[in-house]
């Protein structure tokens, strides 16, 4: 399991992803969730106190990941773009 604190950021202009609210993860925490990989993967665990089942982790170049939320996944964590929040991974095989 990985315990890490993460601001929610925006993609100003990002082409396809221009919007999106996400969370980003570096190279050495993505590493500790599934170690070598350099493809999109699937977590499991909470943000804050909600749990997430399969939530996907998108590479975006140098070993670092994001993960896009969704608004329906904002509303229900009551946060935006700037607001920080507790995360909690374990990796999920079989996807």
């Amino acid at each position: 399991m990985i315990h890490f604190k993460a601001e929610i950021e925006r993609f100003g202009s990002m082409g396809e992803k221009t919007g999106w609210s996400y969370v980003f993860i570096p190279a050495a925490l993505a590493n500790e969730i599934k170690p070598a990989c350099k493809k999109s993967f699937r977590v499991k665990g909470k943000i804050d106190e909600l749990e997430v089942n399969g939530m996907a982790v998108i590479p975006m170049g140098e070993g670092d990941f994001i993960i896009a939320l969704k608004g329906e996944v904002r509303k229900k964590l009551k946060k935006e773009a700037g607001a920080g929040g507790r995360i909690l991974f374990r990796g999920r095989s079989g996807f």
